[in-house]
């Protein structure tokens, strides 16, 4: 019996001496304006919470395996720890990440053609998290929301001979940014066979146009 008990001791005390493992493959990612932090939890141990370690000085503590830091400063570089905490021990670190979240940039236009009544425009959406995607104005109109995918646009039907202005604007759930760069553009307007009048159809004017 007093060796079952001296055995019951020492597992007791090698419990209470022995850390829990540290985190595994800790990962960094950025949204609009926070530093992300995935891990995956250690194999076998009774972790009660995570302390997070930011630029080697403790953080904060997360109950769950991510955390957001959104009291990151935008383009500043921080390095990230974890570690793990039960009743009583903290693990060792984790693998270190670091990484900057940048805000998002101004959309750019780089090219846009003019077509028959038609003028297609394409953007450069810089660097962003533009997770709403974009908005078109043209004249300082809006005309259309477009998906986060998609970086180009045709706007048609158009008047002859009539100049536009056009302009994008890069959407996030932190808001709008500033509009892009503006463009001028006439399109270029080529009537179709009959075309009388030249508004881009073959209808009954064109047939009244032509008998007068």
């Amino acid at each position: 019996m007093e060796h079952i008990n001296r055995l019951s001791l020492f597992f007791f005390v090698g419990l209470l001496l022995s850390q829990p493992p540290p985190p595994q493959n800790l990962v960094f990612y950025y949204s609009e304006s926070c530093d992300i932090l995935y891990w995956n939890s250690p194999e076998d141990a009774n972790v009660d919470y995570y302390n997070i370690y930011k630029d080697g000085v403790f953080h904060d503590l997360s109950e769950v395996t991510n955390y957001e830091d959104c009291n990151a400063v935008h383009d500043t570089n921080y390095c990230y720890t974890v570690r793990s905490v039960d009743t009583i021990w903290e693990s060792d670190d984790s693998n270190e990440v670091c990484g900057t979240w940048i805000p998002n940039q101004v959309p750019t236009i780089i090219y846009y053609e003019t077509n028959d009544g038609s003028i297609s425009i394409e953007w450069n959406p810089g660097f962003g998290y533009f997770n709403e995607g974009f908005e078109v104005f043209r004249d300082n109109n809006f005309i259309v929301s477009l998906n986060p995918d998609v970086t180009s646009y045709e706007d048609t039907p158009l008047g002859m001979d009539v100049e536009y202005c056009y302009c994008v604007v890069g959407l996030s759930m932190e808001g709008p940014t500033e509009p892009s760069n503006t463009i001028r553009a006439v399109p270029r307007f080529c009537p179709m066979m009959g075309d009388i009048n030249f508004d881009a159809e073959i209808d009954v004017l064109d047939i009244l146009l032509n008998v007068d």
